[in-house]
């Protein structure tokens, strides 16, 4: 028997053409090579855009010293305003950072994926009801009115031992804070106020301080808050030894459409060695009020609609018609 003779497949000869496939991925290797060598050639340009190249954009002094820089990510200091007083000083930054290449759903740029500032000191100004950052005003308008992004997600942002400087019309303030944001969301929150003097108009207070801590879990807020003062006064109210505690479940607030609806339960324990509301005076009175309703509107115009359980005790109560010794009063179920 015999058969057909076997064919070998034809082998390339020596000068004959490739195919094209294989051009094409040595024009796609070499292209991503030069864009490679590109970006790492200039990454400290990119570094710098990151933190700084927007805001000198916006006409603000901005300044960053690049301590180690990588391919996706670098550390740094940076200073934002005045060099002589800055607005917001950051002893070091970390950025990670992922490059975008032309052919890319984002194309080509560099999108920060985690941020973390260690001893971040920022300075602010709270008067008539009003927060201003200096320098940072306009950026701050400038997110506030800008639509989010669906399809994009913001980075992860890291607060270590920060410190705020608040020049309030009732006197200097300073607060120490660790945070953690998450796509612009704030999802943790420790902060602590160091006692203070405070006085304005009707309101002092002596060796005021407290702590806030803040947890969001979807969209809901746990707050909880603690405030100590010597003495504090307020109009016709005043008291000794204050020592103010609570808790609540807040919606999270809607920042692009400033509202902040949803249900909230409060509870509020204050004590003192000492109150005073106008002619009626408590020693060593405890209050509790539990708040169980809904928010609506934004920080201005904020109010709540429910009820709520109230309940006083003083080991003594004054008015000028009446004195009790063991005072216990409560209500239930009350509207507020």
């Amino acid at each position: 028997m015999s058969g057909a003779p076997t064919r070998r497949p034809d082998r390339p000869r020596a000068g004959q053409p490739r195919p094209r496939w294989v051009l094409g991925l040595g024009v796609g290797l070499l292209i991503l090579f030069i864009l490679a060598g590109v970006a790492w050639m200039n990454r400290r340009v990119a570094a710098r855009e990151i933190l700084v190249g927007w805001l000198d954009r916006r006409g603000i002094q901005a300044d960053v010293a690049i301590e180690r820089l990588e391919l996706t990510g670098f550390v740094g200091r940076i200073r934002i305003g005045d060099p002589a007083s800055p607005d917001v000083t950051v002893e070091r930054v970390e950025v990670d950072y992922a490059v975008g290449l032309p052919w890319s759903r984002g194309g080509l740029g560099v999108t920060p994926s985690r941020i973390r500032l260690v001893r971040p000191v920022a300075r602010a100004v709270w008067r008539g009801g009003r927060l201003s950052l200096g320098s940072l005003d306009p950026i701050v308008e400038d997110f506030r009115s800008r639509p989010s992004r669906p399809d994009s997600r913001g980075p992860l942002v890291l607060i270590e031992s920060g410190r705020l400087r608040l020049d309030t019309e009732y006197g200097p303030v300073s607060l120490l804070a660790d945070a953690r944001i998450d796509d612009g969301r704030l999802m943790r929150l420790s902060a602590r106020m160091p006692e203070a003097a405070l006085k304005s108009g009707t309101f002092e207070a002596r060796a005021l301080g407290g702590r806030l801590d803040l947890t969001t879990t979807k969209d809901r807020v746990a707050v909880t808050a603690d405030l100590t003062a010597d003495r504090m006064t307020l109009g016709e109210a005043a008291g000794q030894a204050l020592v103010v505690r609570g808790t609540a479940a807040l919606p999270y607030p809607d920042f692009q459409a400033r509202r902040g609806d949803g249900r909230a339960v409060v509870d509020l324990a204050l004590s003192g060695r000492r109150l005073t509301v106008g002619e009626m005076t408590a020693a060593d009175a405890d209050l509790a009020i539990e708040a169980d309703g809904a928010v609506t509107g934004w920080f201005e115009t904020l109010a709540f609609s429910g009820t709520s359980d109230v309940r006083l005790s003083a080991a003594r109560i004054a008015t000028p018609t009446l004195t009790a010794v063991g005072a216990r009063l409560s209500t239930s179920g009350s509207r507020v």
